[in-house]
C-alpha cells in the first residue's frame, strides 16, 4: 500500500509540475529562513548559559534611590562591596570581580595594542568555563602583575613559542608575567576579552581607593551562590548589610543604595541596567514572529493551491471512492503528498542553508553552523518538524477533497463540484496581513536606524581621532604631542581630555547650588579649547579660556544640569565635588550625546584637569583632521608619535567608528529584517501567482461569455483584479494595530526614537495593492485576451 501511495504521489506531482515547483520553492525558502532565524535565536539564547554553574552565578547590581525614587540601577560596583558581602552572607560561596582594561604591550621592542583586557580575580575559572589552554587555573591570576592572554593574542606576541613565564611591558614600562593562555573569547558571552590581568594588581596600582563602598565604581561583581539558595534571601541580607553601613552615610545626602542580583542567564536576554546593552528578548521575539509568519505564509500557499486544484482532482477522488477507497485512505493520500513535498523542501533548504551560511555569518559577525554545538539539536528536530508541518498543512485539503460525493463528481466532467472559496480568501487575507506587518516593521526599523545615523549629536564626530597616552609624565607628554600636531597643515585642532568620546563619562556625586540633595553628574576634565574643537555650541556664558586665570576653578555645564538644578541664571553658580574642589559655572553648553542614543542625555560638568587627574587618569588626545586630508594627516601623526614617544602609535580610533559600533547589533538586525521580509513577500507572491493562475483557468468560460456579451479587455482585467486586490487591502488593514504594537515595543529600547509614522501604514497598503496587482496582472491580461471561440467551442 505504501508503495502504491508513493507511486501515485510522484505521478501526481510530476503531472502538475507548475503546482509542484511553486510549492517546493515556497516551502524551501520558508524553511531556509526559519532555520537561519532558529540558528540566530539559539545563539543569542545560549549567552553565558554554557557555564556549568550558570544557575548559581548572579551579577551584583546597585540601585541608587532618593525619596523612594530609583535614580539609576547599574551592574557597576566597587571592589569592596563583594569582599564584605562574601564575609557577611554564608550563602555566597565565592565572588568574582571583573573590570575593563587594555593597553599597549611591548614585546621584543615591538608595540602591540590590545583592547578587551580584563582585570579578574583568581576565582574566574570557578565561575566561567573559558578553557585555559596553558597554565594552572588555581594560580594563573593569583599574583599581582600576572597576565593571561587569549590564544590569538599569544600567537601575535610569540608565534609558536611557549609564552608561559615570558615578561611583557605594559605601556612599555610595567612588567607583567604571562601565566596562562585562554581560549579565544566565545561569541556567546557578554564578557568580551582578549586576556585577563590579575585583580590583585589593582591593589598595588590604586591602593586605598579600592577599599571604599562609595568610591571607584568601575567593576562588575559576580557571586556564586550555594546550590538551592534563593537569591531573594541573598538580596535581603545584602541590603541589611548596606543599611548598617554605607546607607547610614548616604542618608546624609538623602540617598540610599539598593542592592540586587541578576542571574547571569538573564543578562543578555532581559537586561535593562545602565551601562549595559539592552536585553535582546524583544528582538528575538520579533524574529520568532517573522519565522512563524513565514511558515504560515508557506503553509497557506500549499493549502490555497491544493484546494484551488480541487476540481482537477475531483474525478480522481470520485474514482478512488467508487472502487472502494475509504475517506480515510483518500485523506492519507493527500496528507502523504503534503509530507513528501515538505521533506523534499526540507532537504533542499538544508542545501540552501549550507551554501548561504558564510554570507549569513559575515553579515552578523558570527560563526554559526547547523552542525556544531547546541545547533545540532535544530538539525535533529528538522525531520520531525517537517512531518508535523506537512501533516498540518495537508490536513484541511485532505478533508476538503475527501468530502466530494462520487455520484456528483462522475455525473459529468466536474459536475457540481465547486471549490469553496471562503477558506482560500481567508488565507489570502492572512497572507497579506502578515506581509503588510513585515513591510511596516521593516520600514520602521529602517527609519529608526536612519534616524540614529543622521541625528544631530550636538557635536561633530567626523574626521575626529582619539588616542590615549600612558606612562610616566603622561599629561606633560600629551601637551608636547599636541604642540607638534598643531604644526601639521592637515590638523584642524588637537586637544586633550581624561576620557575619550563615545564611551560615556565617569559619574560622581556633587553638591549643586540651590539643591538640597547631591546630584549624580557626568564629569569630564579637558583642556580649554576641547568643547570648541569637538564642535559643541555654547548657549549661555562662554567656554573655558586661558585668558581667565580664574578658570582653574571654572566649569562649563550642559543644559540638562541647568534644568535639574532649576537655575534661571546659571552663570556664577557653584558646584562642589565632595570636598575636593568647588567649581564656578562660567558657561552652559547645548546638550550633546556623549553616550549611545539608547540612553538619555545626563547632566554634565566639564572643567580643567587638576592634580587628581594627572595621577589617576590617562590623557586622551583628540585630533580633528581637515576634510580630505585624513590619511595624510594620520600618516604624519604616526611619524610624530614615533619621534617623540619612541614607539608606534597603536590603539587609536575614530570617534565616528566608535559611535557606529554601538549600533552594530541594530544594523545587523535591520538587514536581517529586510532580507526576511523580502523573502516572505516573495513567497506570498508565489502563492498568489499560482492561485490566480488556477482560478483564472477555472473561470475561462466566464471570461469568454463576458467577451461575447461585449466586455472589453480592460473591464475584464479590472473586474478580476479587484477580486484579488480587495483581500490584500483587507489584510493590510488587519495588520495595522499589530504592527503598531510591535513597532512601539521595539522602539522603546531607544531613549531617542522616531514617532510611529502613520505614513508607513499607508505605504504598506499601497505596496500590498501594487504587489497583488503586479502578480495577477499579466495572467489576467492573458486570460482576457484569449479568443472566446477557444473557451466556448464545446458549449
Amino acid at each position: 500500500m505504501v508503495k502504491n501511495f508513493l507511486k501515485t504521489t510522484l505521478r501526481v506531482l510530476y503531472r502538475n509540475k507548475g503546482f509542484t515547483i511553486l510549492n517546493i520553492l515556497g516551502l524551501t525558502l520558508g524553511f531556509s529562513c526559519c532555520i537561519f532565524i532558529a540558528l540566530y535565536i539559539n545563539h543569542e539564547v545560549s549567552f553565558d548559559r554554557f557555564h556549568k554553574n550558570s544557575h548559581q552565578i548572579y551579577q551584583l547590581t546597585v540601585g541608587m534611590e532618593r525619596n523612594g525614587e530609583l535614580l539609576e540601577n547599574t551592574p557597576i560596583t566597587t571592589p569592596k562591596m563583594g569582599e564584605d558581602l562574601l564575609d557577611y552572607i554564608p550563602e555566597v560561596e565565592k565572588i568574582l570581580r571583573i573590570g575593563g582594561g587594555g593597553g599597549n604591550f611591548m614585546v621584543d621592542n615591538k608595540f602591540i595594542s590590545s583592547g578587551h583586557l580584563m582585570y579578574a580575580d583568581s576565582t574566574l575559572w570557578d565561575f566561567f568555563d573559558f578553557e585555559l589552554v596553558k597554565g594552572d587555573t588555581k594560580q594563573a591570576l593569583r599574583e599581582p602583575f600576572s597576565l593571561v592572554l587569549s590564544e590569538s593574542l599569544a600567537n601575535s606576541f610569540f608565534g609558536a613559542e611557549d609564552p608561559i613565564g615570558k615578561v611583557v611591558l605594559l605601556e612599555g614600562e610595567i612588567p607583567y608575567t604571562i601565566t596562562g593562555v585562554v581560549e579565544d573569547c566565545p561569541t556567546n558571552t557578554r564578557l568580551k576579552y582578549n586576556g585577563f590581568i590579575s585583580f590583585s594588581t589593582l591593589y598595588k596600582v590604586k591602593g586605598g581607593i579600592m577599599t571604599e563602598w562609595d568610591g571607584n565604581f568601575s567593576y562588575r561583581t559576580f557571586m556564586l551562590l550555594s546550590k538551592g539558595v534563593n537569591s531573594d534571601e541573598v538580596v535581603k541580607k545584602s541590603n541589611d548589610f548596606a543599611d548598617q553601613g554605607i546607607n547610614q552615610k548616604m542618608a546624609q545626602v538623602n540617598v540610599r543604595f539598593d542592592m540586587g542580583l541578576q542571574s547571569i542567564r538573564d543578562v543578555h536576554l532581559y537586561n535593562n541596567l545602565m551601562y549595559e546593552k539592552p536585553g535582546v528578548a524583544k528582538t528575538l521575539l520579533l524574529l520568532s514572529a517573522i519565522a512563524l509568519f513565514i511558515l504560515f505564509i508557506a503553509g497557506f500557499n500549499f493549502v490555497n493551491l491544493t484546494t484551488a486544484r480541487s476540481t482537477r482532482r475531483a474525478k480522481e477522488v470520485g474514482l478512488r471512492m467508487t472502487v472502494g477507497a475509504s475517506k480515510g485512505l483518500v485523506r492519507l493520500q493527500f496528507i502523504g503528498e503534503s509530507i513528501l513535498l515538505g521533506l523534499v523542501s526540507a532537504f533542499l533548504s538544508l542545501l540552501v542553508v549550507e551554501m548561504l551560511t558564510p554570507g549569513f555569518n559575515n553579515l552578523l559577525g558570527l560563526s554559526l553552523s547547523l552542525y556544531q554545538g547546541q545547533a545540532v539539536i535544530i538539525s535533529a528536530f528538522i525531520p520531525l518538524f517537517v512531518v508535523v508541518f506537512g501533516f498540518l498543512a495537508g490536513l484541511y485539503p485532505a478533508y476538503f477533497l475527501s468530502s466530494f460525493k462520487p455520484i456528483r463528481v462522475l455525473k459529468a466532467d466536474f459536475g457540481g463540484v465547486k471549490s469553496k472559496s471562503t477558506i482560500r480568501n481567508l488565507l489570502v487575507t492572512l497572507q497579506f496581513a502578515v506581509s503588510s506587518l513585515l513591510v511596516i516593521a521593516t520600514a520602521i526599523v529602517f527609519l529608526q536606524l536612519n534616524f540614529i545615523k543622521s541625528k544631530d549629536l550636538g557635536f561633530d564626530d567626523q574626521n575626529l581621532l582619539t588616542v590615549r597616552v600612558t606612562g610616566e609624565n603622561k599629561w606633560q607628554r600629551a601637551d608636547r604631542l599636541i604642540l607638534e600636531l598643531m604644526k601639521l597643515p592637515e590638523v584642524e585642532v588637537a586637544d586633550v581630555s581624561n576620557q575619550p568620546l563615545g564611551y560615556g563619562f565617569t559619574q560622581n556625586g556633587y553638591v549643586v547650588e540651590g539643591m538640597e540633595n547631591h546630584l549624580m553628574i557626568r564629569a569630564l576634565a579637558a583642556s580649554h579649547t576641547y568643547l570648541q574643537s569637538i564642535g559643541t555650541s555654547i548657549k549661555y556664558g562662554r567656554y573655558l579660556s586661558e585668558d581667565f586665570t580664574t578658570d582653574e576653578d571654572g566649569a562649563v555645564v550642559n543644559e540638562t544640569l541647568v534644568k535639574l538644578a532649576g537655575w534661571d541664571d546659571p552663570i556664577g553658580k557653584k558646584v562642589l565635588r565632595g570636598g575636593e574642589k568647588e567649581f564656578t559655572v562660567v558657561g552652559v553648553v547645548k546638550d550633546f550625546h556623549f553616550r549611545s542614543l539608547h540612553e538619555s542625555i545626563e547632566p554634565l560638568i566639564v572643567f580643567l584637569p587638576f592634580s587628581y587627574h594627572a595621577s589617576y587618569w590617562n590623557p586622551n588626545i583628540h585630533i580633528r583632521y581637515k576634510q580630505g586630508m585624513v590619511q595624510s594627516g594620520l600618516d604624519k601623526t604616526h611619524q610624530i608619535w614615533q619621534t617623540y614617544e619612541g614607539n608606534p602609535m597603536v590603539g587609536y580610533s575614530f570617534v565616528s567608528d566608535v559611535l557606529a559600533n554601538q549600533y552594530r547589533a541594530e544594523d545587523s538586525f535591520g538587514k536581517l529584517f529586510i532580507y526576511f521580509t523580502v523573502l516572505a513577500i516573495f513567497i506570498s507572491c508565489l502563492g498568489l501567482l499560482g492561485l490566480s493562475s488556477f482560478m483564472l483557468e477555472n473561470r475561462m468560460r466566464e471570461i469568454g461569455v463576458r467577451k461575447v456579451l461585449g466586455s472589453n479587455t480592460s473591464s475584464i482585467v479590472a473586474r478580476f483584479s479587484v477580486d484579488f486586490t480587495k483581500w490584500a487591502l483587507i489584510g493590510t488593514l488587519i495588520s495595522w494595530p499589530v504592527a503598531w504594537y510591535f513597532a512601539n515595543e521595539w522602539l522603546s529600547n531607544f531613549a531617542y526614537r522616531i514617532d510611529t509614522p502613520w505614513l508607513v501604514f499607508a505605504f504598506a497598503a499601497a505596496f500590498s495593492l501594487m504587489v497583488s496587482l503586479a502578480t495577477v496582472f499579466v495572467q489576467t491580461i492573458r486570460a482576457a485576451r484569449t479568443n472566446p471561440v477557444e473557451t466556448l467551442k464545446y458549449e
